[in-house]
């Protein structure tokens, strides 16, 4: 379990807080994003920082879906 703290900025959303003893760091931006292995486009980058770990992805929700193949 992870306690966060939410902030906005840089055009996105944010949380900070700790998971397992580790400094955890979550940030959600608007912006193209392909996965590299599909043909979809997404409307969002994301990336996670665990610790020393930074791990960077794509999103989309319901109102703001992705675009491309199924």
């Amino acid at each position: 379990e992870a306690t966060v703290s939410r902030f906005t900025g840089n055009n996105g959303l944010g949380f900070n807080g700790e998971l397992d003893g580790q400094p955890l760091q979550i940030a959600v931006t608007s912006g193209q994003c392909s996965d590299g292995m599909s043909d979809r486009n997404y409307p969002f980058t994301a990336t996670v920082k665990l610790g020393d770990i930074t791990i960077l992805g794509c999103g989309h929700s319901d109102s703001n879906p992705y675009t491309g193949e199924e």
